[in-house]
């Protein structure tokens, strides 16, 4: 820690996820400074405004400093649900004490750190309305005669996302993510001020945003914990990929994923064991950090018979995602991710795929012929006896092909020949079965 080294007991650092929701919160409250800053009339960043970072996770949740390396305002980041008392918020309101003992640093009174940072410019962000936090004593105990006041020793004060609205929902849905939507203002302005063309681009925000979190904040957190840092995100930085115009697509994809995950678990996560739930939390992010090459790679193989020339981002399907992939995560557990299969006790092999016929059943003979196509499939599947798929189940894959028919469609004589040579040369294994979620997790159990 920047001169904190001998100060212990400090929380540990968040989950992802959490952070995750902080790096949103830290990109709004950067982007309002930017736009602040820019200059109409040269259409730029003042040099001496480019080096502003927001550094996150140094004192608190995350600071903006100047080029100097100070703090301009310091901020919390708590997502509770369904917290409105200033009870709940006890911690931010207490100004830290620290003790020294023998030439140590310890924490005395955990609390709020305001060393260093600008006492009207500490700020709590919060996704629910906290009743009465800005009322004096007597003014909340006239309101709140059954509650207990907490004193505000910090001088923390709670965040105006705009006129008199000082909390922002929390939400995984894209189109009422209030965060994303105060940002994509935000960049509206800076963008006109600038009067760049990229203001007509009605892709270009989207873009930004999810290489923001997939990418840059995501690197950063990885080389900070790699060197022993803080993350520290530059206003130069932040303009740079703004203004870009070429975006890494994937990025689409792993945030596709990340809501696929925060919609499940705010659905579901009262369902299962904290554990369990940090397990498949760890799993993501140890796909989501792939770099974009290797994420691609899972997802293509997850889809066989895909058409590889297709953008990932349409392949993915979020109700898949769900429906398979993370309901086998929490129910069955964690897969190996080289071979994207899962092991029974018996030791036999069953590969995941995000396959489905649900909406269309007589798709099933269509599939066979993709995947009978897809040659890095068979390489994959070759010591599998099961290929885990939303609906299809008991039917063995390559049984009827040999019989040239598969649910009444028959298949050209290239494939047929193909399938045979396969068979022939035992890379085909006729024994591989489609097998649903229902009958996988019956199988598989606990294990």
């Amino acid at each position: 820690m920047n001169n904190n080294n001998n100060i212990i007991n400090r929380n540990a650092t968040p989950t992802w996820s959490g952070f995750m929701h902080q790096g949103k919160v830290g990109l709004l409250i950067a982007l309002r400074e930017i736009n602040k800053f820019i200059d109409s009339n040269t259409r730029n960043l003042p040099q001496k405004y480019s080096e502003y970072t927001i550094n996150y996770e140094n004192a608190e949740d995350f600071d903006i400093t100047d080029n100097a390396g100070n703090a301009i305002s310091r901020h919390q980041v708590k997502a509770y649900k369904n917290k409105t008392s200033i009870n709940d918020y006890k911690g931010p309101r207490t100004k830290e004490q620290t003790t020294n003992i023998k030439g140590v640093k310890k924490i005395s009174t955990p609390g709020f750190r305001t060393n260093g940072s600008p006492q009207d410019q500490r700020f709590l962000h919060t996704v629910t309305n906290v009743e009465g936090f800005s009322l004096s004593e007597d003014e909340y105990k006239q309101d709140f005669p059954q509650r207990k006041f907490i004193e505000n020793t910090s001088g923390i004060q709670l965040y105006e996302y705009e006129k008199d609205t000082f909390f922002c929902p929390l939400t995984t849905s894209e189109d009422q993510d209030s965060i994303r939507q105060y940002c994509h203002i935000e960049i509206k302005a800076i963008l006109r001020k600038m009067q760049n063309t990229l203001l007509d681009n009605p892709t270009h925000f989207n873009q930004f945003f999810n290489s923001y979190i997939a990418s840059t904040l995501d690197s950063k957190i990885g080389s900070a914990h790699v060197n022993s840092k803080h993350p520290q995100i530059s206003f130069s930085e932040i303009l740079e990929l703004l203004l870009k115009e070429d975006y890494d697509f994937v990025n689409d994809a792993k945030n596709t994923l990340i809501v696929c995950w925060e919609e499940f678990k705010n659905d579901y996560d009262q369902n299962f064991e904290p554990d369990i739930i940090e397990k498949a939390d760890s799993f993501i992010y140890e796909i989501y950090n792939k770099t974009s090459q290797d994420f691609e790679n899972i997802f293509r193989d997850l889809y066989p018979g895909a058409k590889k020339n297709e953008k990932l981002s349409n392949i993915l399907n979020k109700q898949l995602i769900q429906n398979i992939l993370l309901e086998l995560l929490l129910n069955i557990g964690i897969f190996d991710l080289k071979t994207l299969t899962y092991h029974d006790t018996d030791n036999v092999s069953y590969m995941m795929s995000l396959i489905s016929t649900r909406n269309k059943p007589m798709y099933v003979g269509n599939l066979v012929e993709k995947l009978g196509n897809d040659t890095n499939f068979f390489l994959r599947i070759f010591n599998s006896q099961y290929l885990i798929n939303e609906n299809i189940t008991k039917t063995k894959i390559f049984e009827n092909i040999i019989d040239d028919e598969i649910n009444g469609k028959y298949i050209e004589n290239s494939y047929r020949k193909e399938w045979r040579v396969r068979r022939e040369d035992n890379i085909l294994i006729n024994d591989l079965e489609f097998i649903d979620v229902e009958d996988a997790e019956k199988k598989l159990g606990t294990f």
